[in-house]
């Protein structure tokens, strides 16, 4: 990708992936999302969003070949085993060297001139884990300014957009991925993949997860 001619990179980066073999064949789904349409007068519509919802792009990795950048296999057992210490009822057990844990990311940061919130996932045994740019999958991001909030205070357009993102995880956990013999075509096992961490801002988890308890910066540092 530093090929690319300077001032052009966002207008090569998706040809020369393609060139190069590192695009997926991952499907965009869309989504409906309640949207605010315009803040001054505090309209709300909904709106077809655009996702890259996990299980399609972890299957679609599985197809290319490229299971290594999703974990590690000889660790995973010992990475349950300790995680169960503290979970001993978790429905992972007794399928520890089959289950691959993922972590769920969000974040809010500036982009076009405005804040925008991002949701990736993160394969917890990545080998490439100390690089967010090889380990943090985008699924998809949503402008803050089109947030729309019930008379509670809940973000009803990121719980949209979580919800979908949940279905697609508990297929993952609860259907899983099947291996194929690359040779053979003939299926040797079934991976599942399942949330072990989720992390973020405060923000996103505060709005994800509606939290009652809410410090502004103001407030934490007064």
């Amino acid at each position: 990708m530093s090929h690319a001619r300077v001032g052009q990179h966002e207008l090569n980066v998706h040809r020369k992936a393609a060139r190069e073999g590192l695009s997926y064949d991952a499907k965009i789904s869309y989504i409906e999302l309640p949207i605010c349409t315009d803040q001054n007068a505090g309209t709300v519509g909904i709106e077809t969003w655009p996702i890259l919802l996990p299980a399609d792009l972890v299957a679609a990795m599985i197809k290319n070949g490229d299971l290594r950048f999703l974990t590690q296999l000889d660790k995973m057992e010992d990475y349950w085993k300790h995680l169960l210490k503290d979970y001993p009822n978790h429905p992972v057990v007794g399928q520890e060297a089959m289950s691959v844990p993922l972590t769920l990311y969000g974040d809010e940061g500036q982009a076009l001139g405005g804040s925008w919130m991002n949701y990736h996932f993160c394969p917890s045994l990545s080998p490439c884990i100390s690089n967010s740019a090889c380990s943090r999958f985008l699924m998809c991001c949503i402008p803050a300014a089109m947030y729309v909030f019930d008379e509670h205070g809940v973000n009803l357009t990121l719980q949209a957009a979580t919800a979908a993102i949940r279905d697609s995880f508990n297929s993952l956990s609860r259907t899983g991925v099947p291996i194929q013999d690359p040779e053979t075509g003939e299926c040797v096992c079934t991976l599942k993949f399942w949330i072990a961490h989720v992390t973020g801002d405060w923000k996103f988890l505060y709005q994800t997860f509606n939290f009652q308890r809410y410090a502004t910066y103001e407030e934490a540092n007064g």
